[in-house]
């Protein structure tokens, strides 16, 4: 969408340079333009609902083996559609400045100075107004309609302006449109624009991906970089146009201007692994979840920091390049068609830059070395400003390149390396758990976390992470947010989304899964055999990568010939394909996330019953914590009204959602089904769903309940028009909205609850609601002293039975503790195949500790399997290298021959 408006922008930029343009009154060209600008800003939004068949027509074309086709054919489409108003507002541009035209070099070059910083500040102005007010309280139509309205009376006036010159009998200034610039100086000048912005929009698209793992991908972090960047180049322009004509070796300046927002944008990227810990330091200085503005406070300050004196050198090299332009050229010139073009050839630049950076460079090298890289580019642009030019002393340009050049050489070579560990760990979801920014590096230093998996894919960039925190377990971070993990509290939603619809539709046989995340869910849908194909919607090819380091939990769905994926936006395939499902179930992981707003709105459920066939189910997780109570209250509303009845599923801050075409209760018998198949009561009980009665259980009212129980008709409904997830999601967060909303809807839907339930689930004996087995104070304070008795007084069995019940539940607090003292006794009992089970469970519970491997190892070692033992112990150095148990017992083991037939493949 950026490239194809940038693309009419300079078109637009470059037909205002020619003759037939610059022979028509300027005030004309602009009122007709900003005319042009107004109408399709007031028809945008129907044009697009127009052009949507074209679109679905595209979706349609071909197969896989099209889908580059496919893409491009879009692309085309997009940048017909933008094409009126971009090409208008470069043609616009171009007649602004004719009409401040004047005779005087020192006034050209001024007044063009001033031209480029007004657009800056105008095109910043815009952002803040359409992120802070206009979206937010008005919506997009509305806000298309205000815009185009603006306009379209600018452009009145202009008309009205231009008709009372030509009452006046006024006239344009003459141009000289018979001898063009000379071609060389033109070239050169040209040419430098076009690196310009190539360098400083590829630079912005860098530096947008790297912060977003410092502040998080949301919209108030795209804002805030966005602002830092336009007011740097509307300050660095305006400063030039004071400074421009006081000049007398403008090439030299010109080179010095380049080779500066080279450097800075190089020595920048030095604090890119301090950039987390800097943003905590700003935050709480700000007055931390106390101060309303302290993260976009903070967010601001710190692109500042990092963004604005290299975006203020870029701002101050167009003015530079125009003088330069203007007084290399022999003879008269058209100043205007110099300055239409170097806004022409300046915008192809950025295009080139948003590709080059944002498909290419970023996700094959990284955001920091993107950095580096697109300097050197600004550098090597200065350098051929600088000797493409003769009016300057060769003496004084080998030794302002000899300058830049020892500068930029000694910038790369003492640059840290970038860490991804440490810009991926999402400081900025944890800072308010943080009293003090020492704790927080306390507790960074003393993790023994590792970086197991990392890629800059084409949407953002994708870490697995273990040991975080010294938690032992593995975790999936895309930009820094933390979307999945491997232990039983992140992963048990993630079954409650794959088996919860299978109760409602237990016949299903085609299913969509909306996202690949960690693969747990198409894992588990797998495991039902009756399933037929699972399709997977997944635009990042990066995170199919990292799915394959949670194969010890997720049942390697991508081993599974019935999966098969969709690289495409959810919203788009919803959209435009055709496939009907039976059960579609997502986990779009929380709203905060830039780009998520939308998988919560009225058209997006639409989409979804559109594409559910008469018996189909929708289920999505809808966060329960970090949000406003109203926020939530939203998204509810606007899920209930989409769908035929609604059920919603309460399990800690996880609060999951159920949408079916049909309102008829569902028997309990098929709770009880799900429970008949081995494989999956194996993973329910693993995550600690004992029973159909426990499942069931976590169910807290269908749409009549909640409309008794929630004023949810004074709720907003979310629409693409207005998505409240999108911009007042964000920002909750940072009021302060108290304890979790789950406990808030518990609390509500608790009255009546039971009663409804026997109406929602026919044949349920609510009798048999049963509370968990153990409770986290008293029963589990009672089974430890028996644990400790029995191990005081050696009674092995009497131990081991107390341990089995205690580890049953991975999410108690002493679960770890008690595997490593069950796997021990069991060795001691030689009872090592159990002690095999119990390392297992640990392993999946916990892959980044060590003891569990310790213990599988004892237990193959004892059975004479030395190459099966050799294999866990490195399997548990890979994911703990430090732990010293095992480092010991690997070398202990490691001079030892193989026994009889046992090979290490056996592994």
């Amino acid at each position: 969408m950026l490239a194809s408006f940038l693309s009419s922008l300079a078109i637009g930029s470059w037909l205002a340079t020619r003759p037939s343009i610059l022979t028509l009154s300027p005030r004309l060209v602009l009122s007709l333009n900003l005319l042009a600008v107004g109408i399709v800003g007031l028809l945008s939004v129907r044009l697009i609902d127009l052009t949507a068949f074209l679109h679905s027509w595209l979706y349609d074309l071909g197969g896989s083996e099209l889908l580059v086709v496919r893409r491009l054919m879009r692309g085309l489409l997009i940048a017909l559609q933008v094409a009126v108003p971009g090409v208008s507002a470069g043609l616009a541009l171009t007649s602004a400045y004719r009409l401040i035209y004047h005779e005087e070099l020192a006034h050209h070059i001024v007044k063009a100075s001033l031209l480029y910083s007004a657009i800056f500040l105008g095109v910043l102005l815009g952002v803040i107004l359409s992120a802070y007010g206009l979206f937010p309280h008005l919506g997009i139509l509305h806000s298309t309609y205000a815009a185009g309205m603006t306009v379209l009376m600018l452009g009145l006036a202009q008309g009205l302006s231009h008709l009372k010159a030509q009452a006046a009998q006024q006239t344009p200034i003459p141009l000289d449109l018979d001898r063009p610039p000379e071609w060389s100086p033109s070239l050169i000048v040209e040419t430098c624009s076009f690196v310009g912005g190539l360098a400083a929009l590829g630079l912005l698209m860098a530096w947008y991906r790297l912060l977003s793992n410092v502040f998080g991908a949301t919209s108030s972090a795209l804002s805030a970089v966005t602002i830092v960047f336009l007011i740097g180049g509307g300050l660095g322009s305006l400063a030039a146009s004071r400074l421009v004509h006081h000049t007398r070796y403008s090439s030299l300046e010109g080179l010095y201007l380049y080779g500066m927002a080279g450097l800075l944008s190089i020595i920048a990227s030095a604090f890119v692994n301090e950039l987390p810990v800097w943003y905590a330091q700003l935050y709480w200085s700000l007055g931390g979840s106390s101060n309303f503005f302290a993260t976009p406070g903070s967010q601001l300050i710190l692109a500042a920091v990092v963004l604005l004196p290299s975006s203020f050198a870029f701002g101050s090299v167009l003015p530079y390049l125009v003088k330069v332009g203007y007084t290399h050229v022999e003879g008269p010139s058209p100043l205007v068609s110099l300055v239409g073009r170097m806004n022409a050839w300046f915008v192809f630049g950025g295009i080139s830059g948003v590709l080059v950076s944002g498909l290419a460079l970023v996700p094959k090298i990284g955001p920091a070395k993107t950095l580096v890289g697109l300097g050197t580019a600004m550098l090597l642009g200065g350098f051929y400003l600088a000797f493409g030019l003769t009016k300057v002393a060769v003496a004084r340009r080998f030794k302002a390149v000899a300058i830049l050049s020892s500068l930029a050489l000694v910038s790369t070579l003492t640059l840290p390396r970038h860490n991804p560990l440490l810009t991926s760990h999402g400081l900025f979801a944890k800072m308010r758990g943080y009293k003090t920014i020492d704790a927080f590096i306390e507790d960074r230093d003393a993790a023994i976390s590792r970086l197991l998996f990392y890629e800059e894919g084409l949407n953002g960039s994708v870490a697995v992470v273990a040991n975080e925190e010294n938690l032992g377990r593995l975790s999936l971070r895309v930009n820094g947010h933390l979307l999945a993990g491997s232990g039983a509290p992140q992963r048990r939603h993630l079954t409650l989304l794959s088996f919860l619809p299978l109760v409602f539709h237990p016949s299903a046989r085609e299913i969509l899964v909306l996202g690949l995340g960690t693969g747990i869910s198409s894992g588990q849908i797998l495991m039902n055999t009756s399933v037929e194909r699972v399709s997977v919607i997944e635009p990042e090819p990066a995170m199919i990568r990292a799915a394959q380091w949670f194969r010890f939990v997720n049942q390697e769905p991508l081993r599974d010939p019935r999966l098969r994926f969709i690289q495409e936006d959810p919203r788009v395939h919803l959209k435009f394909s055709r496939q009907q499902y039976d059960v579609i179930t997502g986990d779009p992981s929380d709203s905060m996330v830039n780009g998520n707003g939308p998988l919560y709105t009225a058209e997006f459920y639409r989409d979804i019953n559109r594409h559910l066939t008469p018996q189909g189910v929708f289920s999505q997780w809808v966060q329960g914590a970090g949000i406003s109570f109203e926020s939530y209250l939203s998204v509810l509303k606007t899920f209930s009204e989409s769908f035929g009845n609604t059920f919603i599923f309460i399990d800690g801050d996880n609060t999951i959602l159920l949408g079916t075409k049909q309102s008829q209760p569902v028997p309990f018998s098929r709770w009880q089904e799900l429970f008949g198949d081995p494989a999956v009561k194996a993973i329910l009980l693993r995550d600690n769903l004992a029973s159909p009665e426990a499942l069931a259980n976590l169910f807290f009212g269908d749409r009549t309940h909640l409309n008794q129980r929630l004023n949810l008709a004074a709720a907003a409904v979310n629409t693409d028009d207005h998505f409240r997830t999108a911009t007042s999601v964000p920002v909750d967060p940072l009021a302060g909205s108290g304890r979790p909303i789950a406990d808030e809807l518990v609390q509500l839907l608790s009255p009546g609850r039971r009663e409804n339930m026997t109406l929602a689930i026919s044949g349920l004996r609510l009798e048999n609601l049963a509370p968990p087995q153990i409770s986290p104070t008293e029963d589990l304070g009672r089974v430890q002293e028996e644990i400790l008795d029995a191990a005081k007084n050696h009674q092995a069995d009497r131990l081991i039975k107390l341990l089995r019940v205690v580890f049953a539940d991975p999410t108690n607090q002493i679960f770890y503790r008690s595997g490593i003292l069950l796997g021990e006794t069991l060795l001691q009992k030689a009872r090592y195949d159990e002690a095999l089970e119990v390392a297992e469970t640990m392993k999946t519970e916990y892959p980044a500790y060590g003891s569990a491997y310790h213990i599988a190892a004892e237990a193959l070692i004892q059975k004479n399997q030395l190459a099966r033992a050799r294999a866990v112990l490195e399997e548990g150095l890979f994911y703990h290298p430090t732990h010293q148990g095992l480092a010991k017992l690997y070398g202990a083991i490691s001079h030892l021959p193989f026994s009889g037939d046992e090979s290490p493949k056996g592994h």
